[in-house]
């Protein structure tokens, strides 16, 4: 039991591990200048399907529900709260990856391009948080680490939360010495920061997004594990 809890941790470990060390400026600027920029963003994609896919597959065999069973999951609220987020995240899911995300749009721009005001409008999801999909499946970790108490679970899908903040915010970083600044003064990270403080429109923002992906989306069984 103790080993496959480590597994479940050595496996997430290495997946955020890996992502913080290429994300790193010094790491990521050498890495580029040596490889190019394809050449780097494939070796990115690799490795985080060679770290994630391979430890999603132990958790799922070997990993779920195992460990020391740190707090009851069996209350009402528990479990209509988890069943929210995870609702909310496939939602959130749906319009991250049918509506144009800017950073992924800019993501192949030739260095050195000018990215203007216009090149980085948000819409729909993206009004509401400038990392949706990192969001969606943060709101999908806080649903699961909601109706599961035990070790594994927890750390399985606990990594997401924290890996969306500590992740969106050093891309944020290295965004900010090409992107206008404008556009971090108009989104946020946090969802709805951006609308509360009238920078962007809810209604909009609503306005904008597809109600066919959310209904398909509800009706993916992998956001309800």
């Amino acid at each position: 039991m103790a080993l496959r809890v480590a597994g479940v941790a050595f496996g997430m470990a290495a997946f955020t591990g890996t992502h913080l060390l290429l994300s790193h400026p010094p790491v990521r600027q050498d890495l580029i200048a040596k490889l190019g920029d394809q050449k780097f963003k494939g070796l990115y994609s690799m490795i985080a399907l060679g770290t994630l896919v391979p430890t999603a597959f132990f958790y799922a065999r070997f990993g779920r529900g195992v460990g020391p069973r740190l707090y009851n999951t069996t209350s009402l609220i528990q479990r209509l709260g988890g069943f929210g987020f995870k609702a909310l995240g496939a939602i959130t899911f749906s319009q991250a990856v049918t509506q144009p995300n800017p950073i992924v749009i800019n993501a192949n721009r030739e260095p050195g391009a000018k990215i203007t005001e216009k090149d980085v409008e948000a819409k729909g999801i993206y009004r509401i948080s400038r990392h949706a999909t990192f969001m969606s499946f943060a709101l999908l970790g806080i649903g699961n680490v909601l109706t599961r108490g035990h070790l594994s679970d927890i750390i399985f899908w606990g990594t997401f939360p924290i890996y969306w903040v500590v992740g969106s915010t050093m891309q944020d970083e290295r965004l900010k010495l090409t992107y206008p600044a404008s556009y971090f003064e108009n989104t946020s990270l946090l969802p709805f920061h951006a609308v509360i403080k009238g920078k962007q429109s809810l209604k909009e923002a609503l306005a904008e997004m597809s109600p066919k992906s959310a209904i398909i989306a509800l009706l993916a069984p992998v956001f309800f594990l």
